[in-house]
């Protein structure tokens, strides 16, 4: 098992590279872009990049702590996040989330920063949260997406926090809190 699959201490460009069993799969600091990219069965975390940083069109899964996380400014789009231990999409503030898939990891599906907006994901059968957007506070946007199966423990166990900015599917509701 190796260290690190690839890390940067600056902004990272790659595209089309496949990483598995390392400590960490893909890191990068601010203005990385990640693109095409598979991280699979790293001990701890899939992907992670900086600020202002772009992940798209990548999959992370089976990874032992977190599968995607990115700094605030991100925009995190078309990837899936699938059967990891812990949180599947982390964004900092700011940032756009939109047309991502996160399947059964255990924890939350997606989790997004204040005044992040979030958009066209499916996040199902988490074993808490679909989406977190940060409990009770409403600088948050979310429209078009699909939580389902999710059991974050409460009345509505399909999403937290946020306001509907669009329709969204909360398990076979149209409307969520």
């Amino acid at each position: 098992m190796g260290q690190v699959g690839i890390l940067a201490d600056g902004a990272l460009v790659v595209e089309d590279l496949e990483v598995m069993f390392n400590q960490q799969g893909i890191g990068g600091g601010d203005g990385s872009q990640v693109t095409g990219c598979e991280a699979s069965r790293n001990r701890f975390s899939g992907i992670i990049v900086g600020n202002n940083s772009t992940v798209h069109n990548c999959v992370a899964r089976y990874n032992g702590s977190l599968a995607i996380i990115a700094g605030d400014g991100a925009v995190v789009e078309h990837n899936q996040a699938i059967s990891n231990v812990g949180i599947g999409i982390d964004v900092g503030a700011g940032s756009v989330v939109t047309g991502n898939t996160s399947l059964s990891n255990t924890t939350i599906g997606i989790v997004a920063g204040a005044g992040s907006t979030v958009v066209e994901n499916t996040a199902r059968n988490n074993t808490q949260y679909g989406l977190d957007l940060g409990g009770g506070t409403v600088d948050y946007g979310y429209a078009r997406n699909v939580l389902t199966g999710n059991n974050g423990g409460d009345a509505n166990p399909q999403s937290l926090g946020g306001i509907e900015i669009g329709t969204n599917i909360c398990g076979t509701d149209t409307v969520c809190p």
